[in-house]
Formats: C-alpha cells, sequence, structure tokens
C-alpha cells in the first residue's frame, strides 16, 4: 500500500493568514508589544489599547499621547502575508483598479507610493492617463514633469510623439528601487559611482579604526556593507565592477583595523559568518553574482 501526500498550501500563504487557532492574534500583540517597547525606549510614553483608533470605532493598538507637538498618535497593526498579493491589493487602490482592469497590457510595480510600469508605449499611455485619472480620487496625484520613461533609442521618437505633451522626461536609463534600468554601459557607470563612494567610505572607516576599531568594525558590517550587497542582489553581472572596493577592504581597511599584515587565509575567514568563526564580511567581488542569483531564485516562485 503505497500513500502520496501532497501539500495544497506550499507557499504556506493560509497558514500564515489563517485565523484559526488564534496565530494571526498571537502575531498581532507581538508585534504591538514589539512596536510599544520602542516607543517607549524613546521616552514615548505608549499605552496598549487606549483612545480612539484609526477609524473611531475601537481603541488604537498603540496610543502615544505626545507623538508631535504635544498632539497624540494613535496607531493600529496589521497582520498579512507580504507575499499574497490578494491581500495587498485589498488596500492598494488605485493599483487594483488597474489591475483588473489591464487585461494583460501592462505590468506595474509599486513601491509604497512610487508607481512604475512596463508596456509598449501605446498601453504605457493608456496606464498612465488611468493613473492620472483613477489616483486623484485616493489621495494619489501622479506630477508627469516628475516621471521618467525609460526607452531604448530606437524608441524614442515614438516616445516623445506620445509623451512630449504630458512634460514626461524620456531617459534611455534610470536608477530604480536602488537599481537601474538602461544600456548596459549606462548600468555599468551607474554601478562605478556607487562602488566609488563605498571605496571612499571605506577609507574613511579604515582611518577610524586605528583609534575606533569597534565603531569602524560596527558601521561596516552593519551598514556600510549592505549597501553594495543591496546594489549586487539588483544589478546583475557587476562583480568585476568591485575589484576597487575589494582591494580597499583588503589592502587598507582590514590592516587598519588589526594593525598589522594580514594574510590571504585570514581576509577568507572574515568573510565567514559569526557562527563559522569569521566576521561576517562577504567578499564583494566574488559573492556579487552568488547574491543576484539567490535573489532570483527566491522570487521566481511568485511571478
Amino acid at each position: 500500500m503505497s500513500l502520496l501526500l501532497k501539500c495544497p498550501d506550499p507557499d504556506c500563504h493560509h497558514a500564515l493568514t489563517c485565523h484559526s487557532g488564534g496565530d494571526v492574534i498571537a502575531r498581532h500583540n507581538k508585534l504591538r508589544d514589539c512596536f510599544a517597547n520602542l516607543c517607549s525606549k524613546a521616552c514615548l510614553s505608549p499605552q496598549l489599547e487606549k483612545g480612539p483608533g484609526i477609524d473611531f470605532s475601537r481603541p488604537a493598538d498603540v496610543l502615544v499621547p505626545n507623538w508631535s507637538l504635544s498632539n497624540p498618535a494613535a496607531f493600529d497593526l496589521k497582520v498579512i502575508h507580504p507575499l499574497n498579493t490578494g491581500l495587498i491589493l485589498e488596500a492598494s487602490w488605485p493599483q487594483a483598479t488597474l489591475q483588473r482592469s489591464d487585461q494583460g497590457k501592462w505590468i506595474q510595480n509599486w513601491y509604497a507610493d512610487d508607481s512604475a510600469c512596463t508596456a509598449k508605449l501605446s498601453n504605457l499611455k493608456v496606464w498612465f492617463l488611468k493613473l492620472c485619472e483613477l489616483g486623484p480620487d485616493y489621495g494619489y496625484h501622479p506630477e508627469p514633469k516628475k516621471t521618467v520613461l525609460v526607452v531604448r533609442a530606437t524608441e524614442e521618437a515614438e516616445a516623445k510623439a506620445l509623451f512630449g505633451e504630458l512634460g514626461v522626461k524620456i531617459v534611455h536609463g534610470h536608477r530604480f528601487l536602488g537599481g537601474f534600468i538602461g544600456e548596459e554601459e549606462d548600468v555599468h557607470a551607474f554601478v562605478l559611482e556607487k562602488i566609488k563612494t563605498w571605496t571612499s567610505g571605506v577609507g574613511v572607516l579604515a582611518e577610524a579604526a586605528e583609534l575606533y576599531p569597534q565603531a569602524a568594525f560596527g558601521a561596516l558590517s552593519k551598514s556600510l556593507q549592505f549597501q553594495w550587497s543591496y546594489l549586487q542582489r539588483m544589478v546583475p553581472n557587476c562583480e568585476s565592477s568591485f575589484e576597487n572596493l575589494s582591494n580597499a577592504l583588503n589592502d587598507i581597511f582590514w590592516p587598519a583595523l588589526f594593525q598589522g599584515t594580514v594574510s590571504d587565509s585570514e581576509k577568507k575567514l572574515f568573510s565567514l559568518p559569526a557562527c563559522h568563526g569569521g566576521l561576517g564580511i562577504s567578499r564583494s567581488s566574488i559573492n556579487s553574482c552568488i547574491f543576484h542569483c539567490k535573489f532570483k531564485k527566491m522570487y521566481s516562485s511568485y511571478s
């Protein structure tokens, strides 16, 4: 006798949103308590389940009596599954209206109140005009003069004919969500400019490491390295551009931090996580391809 079991919810959408058993309530309360604890550390004297909430139908999850200029602030928290697009769209107007009316003509992307869309130019204009029409009803006011249209050089004439009267800025490349969209040489120039800034930052931390080694290492491990690792996740095939940054770490920062020569084997050890005896500083020129491949694999299952 054989038995084949198949998980009906492999992405755990139901498990993360089901109200049965009180898990969602427990997660909500832990999140509420965590937020209240942060407010307490900021000396804001938060109160739980006090005062009018956002919609005045129930108490606020967290009430801060003196938030700004002696005015109170009420915070309500909601637990959702961030990868369940259906739940997100319920509260994402006019995004949801455009999503339902697209009929496969465009693919839109939203990050907070920043909207983006990819489509044929004719369909793209339809989308943008709909956004300008629907947005104000929900407090969203698109500004054509602050809007950027990225096109290939061969499509520039058509783009100007369609969008010229709207005042949209037409370019061949532009930054987008920490990365860059455009021709390969423009992407390369964007990455090099970022690396130049980070290399300079590593030099500054190396100078600080001579007197304040712990503070310098903390700034590198907890802040600076995550800036370039994010770029590596967003931009493919950029590992060769990180050679100067890698040299700055190996030849300037590590010797300054340890006040002496650092061997190649020690540098490799530093790239390991702390649980494996390392320092958790990724090797920028090697991990670029790995970060991007993992990022694509992680999100491909939700596309």
